[in-house]
């Protein structure tokens, strides 16, 4: 007797596999910012820290005129603020 196995094909959608990818990338930052932390920090909080990071280097280091400037000082104190909001130290 001949048996077949039947096998199930999904093809992901381009936006599925954005999630997919997006979300393996913010697990392994979580897995990162924990080990330097020496604490645990969900994927969430490690969202948190790196806009944080981006909008403080994009601050210092971007070579953009004051209005600009003072744009991306209001990004950082908000991304601060949400850091403190997560419960982030």
């Amino acid at each position: 007797m001949l048996t077949m196995k039947k096998e199930l094909s999904v093809e992901l959608s381009f936006a599925n596999r954005v999630k997919i990818a997006v979300s393996q990338m913010g697990e392994g930052l979580s897995n990162l910012y924990s080990a330097v932390m020496e604490e645990h920090v969900s994927v969430s909080q490690s969202w948190k820290i790196l806009n944080a990071s981006l909008a403080l280097v994009s601050l210092v280091f971007l070579p953009f005129s004051l209005l600009p400037r003072l744009a991306m000082l209001g990004w950082f104190l908000y991304a601060l603020r949400e850091c403190k909001r997560a419960g982030l130290k």
